[in-house]
């Protein structure tokens, strides 16, 4: 049997975004700020779940980040081309998580973990997933 699949294997993602590492990501080491993975991950996960259907931009339910973990791992230099893989780890009621990597060729450089909350934008309050998208979630999830 073999092992199972880390966060930190691209073999994990069924979903990539393209991205590159702009002049303007770098700090005055001459290195992607740690802020900027933030933004690498966050535009992962906006694509990712735009694709799925569970972002719909001015729709009256959307997703609130409740908690966002980053795992810095290697450093990122400029210039470089990026590629982010999204995948849903966890479903619950009201919430799910989002695991994503960002990766400089086939290595690893950090990966993130955003506990997503489904959001009423006109109560504010959150919702209990709904069955479309319980299902959709689960199907996203890797087997």
């Amino acid at each position: 049997m073999s092992e199972p699949l880390t966060a930190r294997d691209a073999a994990a993602y069924r979903h990539w975004t393209p991205l590159s590492v702009r002049y303007a990501d770098l700090d005055t080491l001459g290195h992607v700020s740690n802020s900027i993975y933030g933004f690498y991950i966050e535009e992962g996960r906006a694509f990712y779940l735009r694709e799925i259907g569970l972002w719909i931009p001015d729709a009256a339910v959307q997703n609130v980040v409740a908690r966002l973990e980053i795992d810095f791992i290697r450093e990122l230099r400029y210039p470089a081309t990026l590629r982010v893989g999204s995948r849903i780890v966890a479903v619950g009621r009201s919430s799910y998580q989002v695991g994503n990597a960002v990766f400089c060729g086939d290595v690893c450089h950090a990966t993130g973990l955003s506990v997503l909350v489904r959001w009423d934008t006109q109560s504010r309050r959150s919702l209990p997933l709904d069955q479309a998208a319980l299902a959709t979630l689960h199907g996203q999830r890797h087997r």
